[in-house]
């Protein structure tokens, strides 16, 4: 009882979770954003935060059956990717590193597949740290204090002041009543019970010598209740903190419970000499609970106090666990980030480095790599009469500048082009350029629309493995 009532009034203490990883999920967010194909980074910002998954097809061209658990899952981690990586402001540091690393179009798809594998993992164990987040969360130190504080000061009491009227169930000036069933509802009421000494034919020290008061069960005066709980509790050693662990609650209330003698089908705590707890040398300083026998069964709701403390124990065992299970996950989640976030570095390797694409999610600078390169070889040429489409001369243009520059139809046909990569083709067109031969360049066209591809001689002045024949009509 001492135990727990130092417990009530000691600063509680709590295992403790490890980082959060809402932010960890939050950046392996904003790396797959970064390697998704420009496009879908622009869509993204039509997006709104909603529940409304028919809306959200048809704001995206798709059937409500493709709205699969996939975007449920990761709508609202999406649209928060994409509002951090609007603005380079919001972009982590980590990720900025990350955004310049050059990768061919198959390595960038390479990476963003491993990517997008790492995140469906990490995912799967969000799930299962959102799954228990309840559990984790059952109680906190402000929780536990007023558990320990009801236990022992009464079910209505705040701190650690002793009231009688709250310790015990309607208290007065009969002893014996007081200290029997659920009359004694808190283990200051049995610290009471068994400690204080009875106005006649009392036990002289019941529980430690030298104890003088002893009206309180006489004149049911509050300040005499005071007094007396005062100067017992006095004795007790106090703490200054309290680790609530499951274990350490859970012996709090064993080492009052295993106390407790069975006495022709009645429990009984503290001195007996008798049958009734009246405080003096015929019954005894003790408390007895009525019905309580050997059997566990028995004991259910005759002390509720007690009962509220082994249901905390039970509670803060299965928070630990979740904590356990929490701080795993949360390592697991980790490294899974780390994976992820070495991919684009180690796809550099996949095949030789040729031509490039800068990764850049924001959608303020994702560089064309198709236009720069066609851009480069323009500007290598110094006579107007080698500046062959798709470059144009410019004769007014003064340096630094180029007099021969890729011109805006070259600039489309590029950016066709990586349209192309990014989406993988999947508009079913075959390049021009990859056609050898007229006929299959001039099959393409179809009678009575703008023709798509055209057929031209090489010039002298171009390199071998430019002297291509089959251009795009826009081009020619």
């Amino acid at each position: 009882l001492c135990a727990l009532g130092a417990a009530a009034n000691a600063d509680i203490e709590l295992p403790q979770r490890s980082a959060n990883a809402d932010d960890i999920w939050a950046s392996l967010q904003d790396l797959n954003l970064t390697f998704a194909p420009h496009s879908w980074f622009t869509k993204l910002a039509l997006g709104k935060e909603t529940s409304d998954w028919a809306e959200v097809a048809k704001n995206y061209s798709l059937t409500p059956g493709e709205i699969d658990d996939s975007w449920k899952t990761h709508w609202t981690a999406w649209l928060s990717a994409h509002k951090r990586l609007a603005s380079t402001d919001n972009i982590r540091p980590e990720l900025k590193a990350v955004r310049q690393t050059k990768l061919t179009a198959d390595q960038a798809n390479q990476a963003r597949l491993l990517i997008n594998t790492a995140l469906d993992e990490a995912a799967e164990l969000q799930a299962q740290i959102t799954a228990d987040q309840e559990t984790a969360n059952k109680h906190n130190k402000q929780s536990v204090k007023a558990i320990l504080i009801k236990a022992f000061y009464g079910g209505q009491a705040t701190d650690g002041t002793f009231d009688h009227t709250k310790a015990f169930n309607a208290a007065s000036n009969n002893r014996a009543t007081n200290c029997e069933g659920t009359k004694a509802n808190s283990g200051a009421a049995v610290l009471f019970c068994i400690c204080v000494k009875n106005s006649n034919a009392n036990l002289d020290t019941p529980c430690f010598r030298k104890q003088t008061m002893n009206n309180a069960w006489t004149d049911n005066s509050a300040p005499n209740w005071k007094r007396e709980f005062d100067e017992v509790f006095g004795h007790c050693p106090h703490r200054k903190v309290f680790q609530a662990t499951s274990a350490a609650v859970s012996q709090l209330a064993a080492n009052i419970r295993d106390s407790i003698k069975i006495i022709s089908s009645h429990g009984y705590y503290g001195a007996i000499h008798g049958s009734a707890c009246n405080g003096q040398n015929s019954g005894g300083a003790c408390v007895k609970f009525t019905n309580y026998g050997q059997q566990a069964g028995s004991h259910a709701d005759k002390i509720p106090w007690l009962d509220n403390i082994e249901k905390l124990a039970s509670e803060l065992y299965q928070q630990e666990a979740a904590i356990s299970r929490h701080n795993a996950l949360v390592a697991s989640i980790k490294a899974l980030k780390k994976r992820a976030y070495a991919v684009p570095r180690s796809a550099i390797a996949i095949q030789p480095a040729s031509k490039t694409t800068e990764q850049g999610g924001s959608g303020s600078t994702h560089p064309n790599d198709q236009s720069a390169q066609a851009e480069e070889k323009c500007k290598k040429i110094d006579q107007e009469t080698e500046c062959a489409p798709p470059c144009k001369w410019d004769g007014e243009a003064k340096p630094p500048n180029k007099k021969c520059t890729l011109s805006e139809e070259g600039k489309k046909e590029a950016a066709e082009k990586t349209e192309k990569q990014e989406t993988g083709g999947k508009d079913g067109k075959t390049y021009c350029r990859k056609l050898t031969t007229q006929p299959e360049c001039e099959a393409l066209n179809k009678a009575g629309q703008p023709a798509t591809c055209g057929w031209r001689s090489g010039k002298d002045n171009e390199d071998e493995n430019e002297k291509f024949k089959c251009h795009y009509s826009t081009l020619l």
